[in-house]
């Protein structure tokens, strides 16, 4: 059995460069999730930052772990955002689809609450509470009514 090796002594530069690619990352994405610029609220995001990289850092040292990127991975990145644009058109079409076509049951409970809207006997609201695709034209005795 052997034991686990030490880490290796690595330069302080490389290890500050670590740090600050962490901190910028971290800081980033501080700056979109809050979406304010203030000077307060930048102060706090740095503040965090700086000691989610400084654990970053010290995690990815121990663990003697380097994240190495390469070239042919950035390549298949350049690509995402079209294949994403592309399935949301699918998806949307598919959508469009479905609404056009005035199918589901969905359209149905829609219906039936516009029948019973000026009724007053019955709630337009619990017409198809508690339905699924698959038993819209079943009652759920577990719901007690509709």
């Amino acid at each position: 059995m052997t034991s686990p090796r030490p880490p290796e002594k690595a330069p302080f530069a490389r290890r500050a460069g670590a740090w600050l690619a962490w901190w910028v990352l971290l800081m980033s994405f501080w700056v979109i999730l809050d979406d304010s610029i203030a000077t307060d609220e930048l102060l706090a995001g740095a503040g965090a930052a700086a000691l989610a990289a400084f654990l970053a850092e010290l995690v990815t040292y121990q663990a003697a772990a380097r994240v190495r990127i390469r070239a042919r991975w950035l390549a298949r990145v350049l690509g995402l955002p079209g294949q994403v644009a592309g399935d949301t058109a699918i998806v949307f079409a598919a959508l469009w689809r479905r609404l056009a076509r005035g199918s589901g049951w969905w359209w149905r409970c829609a219906r039936r609450a516009g029948e019973q809207r000026n009724s007053p006997a019955s709630s337009a609201a619990g017409n198809c509470r508690g339905r699924s695709p698959d038993r819209s034209s079943q009652r759920d005795p577990g719901r007690g009514g509709s």
